[in-house]
């Protein structure tokens, strides 16, 4: 009897496993509150004199504020997926 490895069946379930994903995959905005916080932190940044940088409207309600509600980053999230210049 030989040993046998089961890495060709690892590596061909992987390649099966990401044939059928889907391109997108939804993520609620809950999981994404570091990186909204981050971008609200760069537009209070782009207010600054020094420098020029456009940024969402939608995000100087909540420069000054210390947590966004959980209920606001759906629209501040897609806010900022909207605006292509501001996420470059």
């Amino acid at each position: 009897m030989s040993a046998r490895t089961f890495v060709r069946c690892q590596e061909q379930m992987f390649v099966n496993y990401r044939v059928g994903m889907p391109e997108l995959v939804r993520i609620e905005p809950r999981y994404l509150r570091s990186a909204i916080e981050f971008a609200v932190f760069i537009a209070g940044e782009a207010q600054k004199p020094k420098l020029s940088m456009a940024f969402p409207t939608e995000l100087k309600g909540y420069i000054s504020k210390q947590r966004i509600p959980t209920s606001s980053l759906g629209r501040l999230r897609r806010a900022i997926e909207a605006d292509e210049p501001f996420r470059r």
